[in-house]
């Protein structure tokens, strides 16, 4: 998925909300006071206020990602070579390495470099909460966020169009899930959850999340992503009864 901008009021509202942003049942649910600095942290890593060097590194970064997007669209992931890609986005296979360690890893949801944002979104959460609330919240609110941009969600679309085509991205984009599941785990025991009760919940939360990534991008445009992700965890908790 390439990154992309990100402003900074961009918080989704009922009456301004994206393609991927937040419904307006969970902008009349009350939000934490931290999240107001989960959201600036998840900011600067798509703003261009951060400084020249990280603006250039972002900007390279992109190239990249949109370089893989038009080849592996155009000739199959089997076909295309790092290589290609690096030529593709005016670099040298020397330069690609620095930022990704295969042509598979252009197009995965960059789920490593939002994990720290991640940990705030759960460190907001209320400490009375369950642990499965606890994730829905973060991790409903948390997605909504990210995907209310346009360009975030067209992209999200796309990586998930090619991962149809390509059996090694689902392999790839399994294992990198295990970032935001380590951090799920970490925060739970945190908050006095055993470790196996804290990974079990870690590990189907964060798979709702990568199963309702998908069902979004099949759905309809006005469809929300907070809302696939509720009901994944609402059809989890009843036992998928009714």
């Amino acid at each position: 998925m390439a990154n992309t901008t990100i402003e900074a009021d961009s918080v989704p509202t009922a009456e301004r909300v994206q393609p991927g942003g937040a419904s307006r049942n969970s902008e009349a649910r009350s939000i934490p006071p931290g999240i107001t600095e989960a959201r600036k942290q998840l900011l600067t890593l798509f703003s261009d206020t951060t400084g020249r060097r990280e603006a250039s590194k972002r900007s390279t970064r992109l190239a990249i990602r949109l370089a893989a997007f038009d080849l592996f669209q155009r000739q199959g992931i089997d076909h295309v070579t790092v290589e290609q890609i690096a030529t593709e986005a005016e670099i040298s296979p020397r330069t690609f390495f620095n930022y990704f360690a295969t042509k598979e890893e252009c197009v995965l949801f960059p789920y490593q470099l939002v994990t720290p944002s991640l940990r705030l979104y759960l460190v907001a959460q209320p400490i009375d909460l369950l642990p499965m609330g606890t994730l829905e919240e973060a991790l409903a609110l948390f997605m909504s966020d990210m995907f209310s941009r346009v360009e975030v969600a067209q992209a999200v679309r796309t990586g998930i169009t090619l991962h149809r085509t390509a059996p090694s991205l689902d392999k790839a984009d399994a294992s990198q899930k295990h970032h935001w599941e380590r951090e799920a785990q970490a925060e739970l025991v945190k908050r006095g959850c055993d470790h196996f009760r804290a990974e079990v919940c870690a590990v189907a939360a964060i798979g709702i999340c990568r199963t309702a990534m998908v069902q979004w991008a099949r759905s309809e445009p006005q469809t929300t992503i907070d809302l696939v992700v509720r009901r994944g965890f609402r059809d989890l908790q009843s036992g998928f009864v009714g």
